[in-house]
């Protein structure tokens, strides 16, 4: 039969058994198999039965909500368990271990990148956020040197003075760019030995707590 006991501590009220396909503390939820609402906890009370996805193969990938009964893919697989087509049905996400959520894609296959990583399969690193700065910087730089060349190629043909003025100007511009770009990766350089100095301090301390 089914039976309770009473936590000594707490005095919380702990179901020991529970009915087939039922589980929890309280038998509050449907196990791995099993859908419905054993305590009305949604909606009306429905004990929990076998799902019916289960028996369309016993040896495919699909499961179901428990509480819905709707049949849906396992963790790590997508697609529609239930489909006649073979081409739709249940199949593994192919997503980078490291990049991505573990055992998760999207119902379109797509994968659940973490924080950092981008691409399909969420194989590729993200740059920082303070990193487009630079680029930028350095794009608008790029920008500059292209015109300097154009401007440097006018005032060998031309010979004009004007030419010449304009083009030391412009030279002088793309100096300063040049020396701010140059100061912002020092200061990227300084921090980064910063923080890997607490690093490593972090370390010692860690191996000092364990021995």
């Amino acid at each position: 039969g089914y039976g309770c006991s009473v936590l000594p501590d707490t005095q919380e009220i702990v179901c020991n058994r529970c009915p087939p396909g039922t589980g929890g503390s309280r038998c509050e939820h449907c196990t791995n198999g099993y859908f419905g609402d054993p305590l009305g906890e949604n909606g009306p009370v429905r004990l929990c039965q076998p799902c019916w996805c289960n028996s369309v193969d016993p040896n495919a990938s699909g499961t179901c909500d428990h509480v819905t009964g709707e049949c849906k893919c396992k963790d790590g697989f997508f697609g529609q368990p239930l489909s006649a087509n073979p081409a739709d049905k249940c199949e593994a996400c192919i997503c980078n271990s490291v990049g991505s959520e573990p055992l998760q894609c999207r119902s379109d296959g797509s994968c659940i990148c973490k924080p950092g990583f981008e691409g399909p399969s969420c194989e590729h690193t993200r740059c920082p956020i303070c990193y487009h700065e630079v680029k930028s910087q350095i794009d608008q730089y790029l920008q500059q040197l292209r015109g300097l060349e154009i401007l440097a190629s006018r005032v060998q043909t031309s010979g004009q003075p004007a030419d010449y003025i304009e083009l030391e100007r412009k030279m002088r511009e793309a100096e300063e760019l040049l020396q701010n770009i140059l100061r912002d990766a020092e200061i990227l350089q300084a921090t980064g030995r910063s923080l890997g100095y607490r690093f490593s301090q972090l370390q010692s301390q860690a191996f000092t707590f364990r021995t």
